[in-house]
């Protein structure tokens, strides 16, 4: 039983990782729009959940997530799942994109993170990938169909400087999705944004990641 209990443990927590691997890829296939940059950014705190729906009509609630982004570029994302696992995600411009689980005593290093991808508007997501217009907490989405993932649809936000503020990913035997619940706008507190300090830096997972696309 336990060990079942462990692997279950491993397992959301690399599905985990493969989410928040996909939303930083979402944040650099933005890099494409980089002639479409004139206003301020925003800052904002979105409220999501994510659930899988399965063929045979089931479904199950997966996590709940608040994202907390600067107007400097900085963000944090918290996903806090059913199972009671909570796996932080750290954004810091010139240093990295980091995860932590639950107390974990280390930092698992995800990507580099130079700078903030460019402010989007409207017009730069209608051409690369675009599908389709939608309106989501009142605000109009634009769908995005990302190279070569054409089991991914991620839904773009030009009034979250084009952040991707919900994701669906289909596979054989069931569906992900990532639904946006509700945003407020303004900065966040700076305790929000806060990564802790003092923690061993691991790149393990870096380098599996990196192990595999080689």
């Amino acid at each position: 039983m336990k060990e079942g209990v462990e692997m279950k443990r491993r397992t959301t927590w690399a599905f985990g990782l493969i989410l928040i691997c996909l939303f930083v890829a979402g944040i650099g296939a933005r890099s494409a729009f980089r002639r479409i940059t004139q206003h301020s950014r925003s800052g904002y705190t979105l409220t999501s959940e994510g659930k899988q729906y399965n063929q045979d009509g089931t479904s199950r609630r997966i996590f709940v997530e608040t994202r907390y982004v600067s107007t400097n570029g900085n963000w944090h994302d918290v996903k806090e799942y059913d199972g009671g696992m909570v796996v932080n995600t750290f954004g810091i411009v010139g240093q990295g994109v980091f995860a932590r689980r639950n107390a974990d005593n280390n930092l698992s290093f995800l990507s580099s993170y130079d700078q903030p991808s460019p402010v989007l508007t409207a017009e730069g997501f209608q051409q690369h990938g675009f599908l389709r217009t939608e309106t989501l907490l009142g605000h109009q989405i634009f769908v995005t169909n990302p190279i070569n993932t054409p089991q991914v649809e991620l839904y773009n936000d030009p009034l979250l400087d084009g952040a991707v503020i919900k994701m669906v990913h289909k596979e054989d035997t069931n569906t992900v999705v990532i639904e946006p619940l509700a945003v407020v706008m303004g900065e966040p507190s700076a305790s929000a944004l806060l990564m802790p300090t003092g923690l061993q830096l691991s790149y393990d997972t870096f380098n599996k990641v990196h192990k595999t696309n080689d």
